[in-house]
């Protein structure tokens, strides 16, 4: 596949003092799920645009959805179901489907994704799961076939309501898939070594095929040896095992969770032995016993409940135009490295290129007040745009009250009426607040009033309190760590775009973004490569710090120049950009930038561009393992998913850069998909590794920056055409070999079933 070369997101931490806090910004929050009185709320289902409108979709969803919580509530014995779920259509599905108007829901934060099964590489439903045993995973991924073909689902998957529990043991308590991974784990030797077969409970019975003949393995139980390869361990359909939803959820008799009971029912008795996932990742805990430990079930919380109907309330609404509000620090700090510059500079680009059209921009600045400069303005063509960049701040003033910036916000988006719920503060400071009110003043009113704050700290002495701020209205938190070659604040601006709409053709993908010094007299050389899937709306931007111009030629893969000269490159030196905006299509492949300085000073770049028609975008979207550390040494797992739409992206090379505080220099540390370490399953498209060196425990608010880039360095990346690396387990495995496969075959195996069954129950 083409060469990839792509920054999506900047994660940054935050180590203080003794205690080392790991805070992680940049991600979107995932829509939060409560669980209060048994009854679970907050979910968010979000079906992608590229699905066609279907009312019939919306039904069967729904009618999957209330099977899955009446399934939901046996199998966690009467303490959870579904209460109340939202459900996120695209913008271009009729109105007739709606029955609650929009607010801060977004795609990108939902917790079950439905998405068009063509682009997606795989139908089998599954969960993007990154983190440990115990820890809640990403979201849950269907596809519309699984939802509008039900003969299909039924046939593949069994009752597709029981899918749906399987997969939310992934996502809400972080269990794992108790079949085999792998040729190895199929089968094991017992205590006694005899040959058993890799499943949970024990009580599941059946029989062995050769995936490849199709015919019975030679298994003796009694035997030691293990079989080979090919041999695969098929439950008879008419099963009296009632265990478990993390095994075979097609069997009609699993209504259960693997437990560790002894006194309770053996047949979903947990098979500790079994060397699956579950086993593994989880120490050898049950199921169950993980559940136990999560914040839906711990100390007793949500006892048993006797409820006659757990059918749930759906909301169903649609996306709406984002409606931001820039609310930026101008106190006397902000003159400090020209940071008020730097964010005109910035802001300014955001405005003109980065903020698609039909969304809406006001800009309110603070310091021992604050006043709104801009009420939202609809951005549309490049006039608009202009007017309002315009008034961005240029200089600065006096104290620091954010609490004053939120809640002139908070009026710009009620202007005229309108409900502020759905809105987006984007909060931009250096300082910590001297003046009320406070943030925690008005962060009461910001969550009533269902506003999102992205909070972005620049330097080292931003309030503490901004981490949660962003956390406690479901915004991004980004840091601007003014290093050498940090570009955080791009970065962020970006992020507050493409995470919410980033499935959207008409949202620009940041492709790169780089700070480097350039030494006076001398010139900054450097490659950039657009993949097949991009190329519409590419612009390029080159920013410097200083009063003296810089030059820049770029050259096409074709090696034609563009320069000074050409239409195409506009120079502003009141905000010291040059930006180079190719028109049409850009070329697919490697693209030369010279930069040329005469005074020597810091120049940045970045590049934008939205995808092709019909295309999946290339993505690698970043995480941590921890929020909060406790634990000395200090230490965290680095993830980075890599996907052209919803298909793994295999074998690049993804390496993690991560800044410290000045001077130790940055850490490069390498991402592997290989199933080892803290990478859980090899092949499936999450690069993982472990960060550990962090700087002396003692140092008082030192931060990090982490960048990931995937580049296929080789050519051997690749997209495979069909892949199975989780999710719930097919009915019928490769080579369509199940108890169906042979009428004779068929007649043996329920024989020999009743015959165990008659010795067990005599």
């Amino acid at each position: 596949m083409a060469a990839m070369v792509r920054l999506v997101v900047s994660v940054s931490l935050l180590l203080a003092l003794t205690l080392p806090l790991f805070s992680v910004y940049g991600l979107l929050q995932r829509s939060k799920i409560t669980l209060d009185n048994n009854e679970y709320k907050g979910i968010l289902i979000a079906i992608a645009d590229d699905v066609k409108e279907n009312a019939t979709l919306l039904e069967n969803l729904q009618e999957i959805l209330t099977g899955a919580s009446g399934a939901l509530y046996r199998a966690t014995k009467q303490r959870a179901f579904f209460k109340e779920i939202t459900i996120l259509l695209p913008n271009t599905w009729s109105n007739d489907l709606v029955n609650v108007e929009a607010a801060s829901e977004i795609f990108d934060a939902a917790n079950i994704i439905v998405t068009k099964h063509e682009n997606v590489g795989r139908e089998t439903p599954y969960t993007n799961q990154f983190g440990s045993c115990g820890e809640k995973a990403e979201y849950i991924h269907l596809t519309d076939k699984f939802i509008l073909d039900s003969q299909w689902t039924v046939d593949t998957y069994g009752d597709p309501a029981k899918v749906i529990v399987h997969e939310w043991g992934h996502l809400r308590w972080g269990l794992f898939n108790e079949y085999a991974t792998n040729s190895f784990e199929r089968f094991y030797l017992d205590d006694n070594g005899n040959v058993e077969p890799t499943r949970c409970s024990r009580a599941v019975i059946g029989k062995s095929y050769d995936s490849e003949t199709g015919k019975r393995c030679n298994v003796n139980p009694k035997s030691g040896k293990r079989p080979g390869k090919h041999c695969r361990f098929l439950p008879i359909m008419s099963n009296r095992a009632t265990g478990s939803y993390l095994f075979m959820s097609f069997l009609n008799s699993v209504v259960e969770f693997c437990h560790s009971d002894v006194t309770g029912d053996q047949l979903s008795l947990h098979n500790a032995m079994a060397p699956n996932q579950q086993n593994i990742q989880c120490s050898y805990r049950s199921a169950w016993d993980v559940m136990l430990e999560s914040e839906d079930f711990k100390n007793n919380s949500n006892p048993a409940r006797q409820v006659t109907d757990t059918t749930p309330t759906f909301h169903v609404i649609k996306s709406a135009p984002l409606r931001i509000v820039l609310v930026l620090d101008v106190s006397g700090s902000m003159s400090t490295n020209d940071r008020i510059g730097t964010l005109n500079q910035l802001a300014t680009k955001y405005i003109q290129a980065t903020v698609p059209d039909g969304h809406s921009v006001g800009i309110v600045e603070f310091e021992d007040d604050a006043v709104i400069t801009s009420d939202l303005r609809e951005l549309q063509d490049g006039k608009d745009r202009e007017e309002l960049a315009n008034l961005l701040p240029v200089s600065t003033r006096d104290s620091t009250c954010i609490g004053c910036g939120l809640e002139i916000g908070i009026d710009v988006l009620e202007k005229n009426g309108h409900s502020a719920r759905g809105g987006i503060l984007i909060l931009i400071t250096d300082g910590e607040e001297n003046e009320s009110p406070d943030i925690n003043d008005v962060k009461p009113a910001l969550i009533s009033k269902g506003v999102c704050v992205d909070t972005v700290a620049i330097g080292t002495s931003a309030d503490e309190k901004l981490l949660s701020l962003s956390e406690d209205t479901c915004g991004l938190s980004f840091l601007h760590s003014e290093g050498a070659s940090s570009t955080g604040l791009s970065d962020a601006f970006s992020a507050t775009i493409t995470s919410r709409i980033g499935g959207n053709s008409n949202a620009s993908f940041e492709l790169y973004s780089e700070k480097q010094a350039i030494p006076s007299n001398e010139t900054l050389k450097g490659t950039i490569v657009i993949d097949s899937t991009i190329g519409k709306n590419t612009k390029f931007f080159f920013l410097w710090t200083t009063t003296s111009p810089i030059s820049v030629v770029l050259y096409r893969p074709n090696g034609t120049a563009i320069d000074e000269t050409s239409l195409y490159y506009e120079r502003n030196d009141g905000s010291r950009t040059v930006l180079i905006e190719i028109p049409g299509i850009a070329e697919s492949g490697t693209w030369l930038y010279e930069v040329t300085d005469h005074q020597g000073e810091d120049i940045e770049i970045s590049v934008q561009s939205n995808l092709r028609e019909d295309t999946q975008p290339i993505r690698v979207t970043t995480t941590t393992s921890n929020s909060l550390i406790t634990e000395t040494p200090a230490m965290t797992n680095i993830y980075a998913q890599a996907q052209r739409g919803y298909a793994p992206i295999l074998k690049a090379d993804v390496v993690a850069t991560v800044e410290r505080p000045h001077p130790h220099s940055p850490v490069k540390v390498n991402l592997l998909d290989n199933g080892a370490g803290a990478d859980f399953t090899e092949d499936d498209g999450v690069y993982s590794g472990v960060f550990l060196d962090f700087v002396t425990a003692t140092c008082p608010n030192c931060r990090y920056n982490v960048k990931v880039t995937a580049v296929d360095t080789d050519g051997t990346a690749q997209v495979p055409i069909s892949t199975f690396t989780g999710g719930v387990l097919p009915i019928r495995p490769p080579n369509g070999i199940d108890e169906n496969t042979n009428i004779t075959e068929r007649l043996v195996h329920f024989i020999e079933w009743c015959l165990v069954e008659l010795f067990k129950h005599p």
